[in-house]
């Protein structure tokens, strides 16, 4: 009989875990900005990867209601990195462009999670 420890193999998040709907709202602005999904969720530091993470954080925070120390958990990073997101998405919000384009993404997602209930 051996004493090794067993090794488990990690549980899915559950579907309506801070984790979960981090990589939901990454996911949708993986496909709203055709930013691979690992670019976000992964180390690199690249221009349109950590755009696409910022707003993913936001999208996360606003509209998930994650809250901004979970949403540093779900996506490798500090808590002040997220607070830096998700004001500078704010400050972005003043381009009406910018907004209207947003706005759609929230929305999209906001349906998607009514029909989901």
């Amino acid at each position: 009989m051996s004493l090794e420890p067993l090794s488990l193999p990690r549980a899915a998040p559950a579907p309506d875990s801070e984790l979960s709907r981090c990589h939901r709202a990454a996911g949708a602005v993986s496909m709203m900005l055709q930013v691979p999904l690992r670019e976000i969720l992964g180390r690199s530091r690249t221009g349109r990867a950590s755009r696409a993470r910022q707003l993913a954080m936001y999208v996360a925070n606003v509209v998930y209601g994650v809250g901004m120390s979970a949403c540093a958990r779900a996506f490798g990073r500090d808590r002040s990195t997220v607070s830096y997101a998700c004001r500078r998405v704010e400050d972005e919000r003043d381009d009406p462009q910018f907004d209207q384009r947003l706005e759609a993404l929230e929305r999209l997602i906001r349906e998607e999670a009514a029909d989901a209930r």
